[in-house]
């Protein structure tokens, strides 16, 4: 009996996590359906997907798109997501500096935002 009672308070605290994090993700969610339904420009999604990581995977520092993929290449993810996040992160570096895009487009990469975000 000693030292079950410390392997079955570890069980529970891991289990806590799960919730955390859909709740991280469900707030992200909410915040990407209202920038949809406003005026929005890159530079706010871009901010939002950054946010979302930062805080999905404890990044306690200011960090680019850049130093992101290398964070996330230390974190456990499935292999085709990871190289799906890896693309996503590329396309956003790309209309970063080049943010030519009709309404239709960005919808589409908030679209995109959206499914990474439910993925994890």
């Amino acid at each position: 009996m000693g030292i079950m009672w410390f392997f079955k308070k570890k069980v529970k605290e891991h289990k806590g996590l799960k919730p955390k994090k859909e709740h991280i993700k469900q707030s992200y969610q909410s915040k990407l359906d209202a920038l949809k339904r406003k005026k929005f420009n890159m530079d706010q999604v871009i901010d939002l997907f950054q946010e979302f990581m930062g805080e999905y995977y404890h990044l306690n520092y200011e960090f680019s798109l850049e130093e992101l993929k290398k964070d996330l290449d230390k974190k456990r993810i499935r292999k085709k997501l990871k190289n799906e996040i890896d693309e996503f992160i590329d396309q956003l570096s790309e209309l970063k500096y080049n943010p030519k895009l009709n309404i239709l487009e960005m919808h589409e990469i908030i679209d995109e935002t959206s499914r990474i975000i439910n993925e994890l």
